[in-house]
């Protein structure tokens, strides 16, 4: 896999799929999420995946794999209320915008 990205791929327009975490990193029949096969050999692959995560639904995402953490005793409940309060803080940042 080559993440170099040459200035002519840099220089073109991002797809439309660009952070949307429901096709860059969708749900498999098995219930879990996996990079999108065709996503491999787009050159804009580390932005949008890094944008889909930072996005509301990425956050939401990760407030789900925090309580996973917990009931598998893999966090106290101190962690996982510090972390889902960072999460939130950062949701309603997004949803401010």
């Amino acid at each position: 896999m080559n993440l170099i990205i040459s200035e002519k791929e840099a220089k073109e327009a991002p797809p439309s799929c660009l952070g949307n975490l429901d096709i860059v990193f969708p749900v498999d029949e098995n219930g879990l999420r996996r990079i999108c096969e065709n996503c491999f050999s787009c050159a804009h692959v580390r932005t949008c995946l890094q944008e889909a995560m930072e996005s509301e639904a990425g956050l939401r995402f990760k407030e789900e794999r925090i309580d996973q953490a917990y009931r598998h005793g893999l966090i106290n409940a101190f962690q996982r209320w510090s972390e889902k309060k960072h999460l939130q803080r950062s949701i309603n940042g997004k949803k401010g915008k």
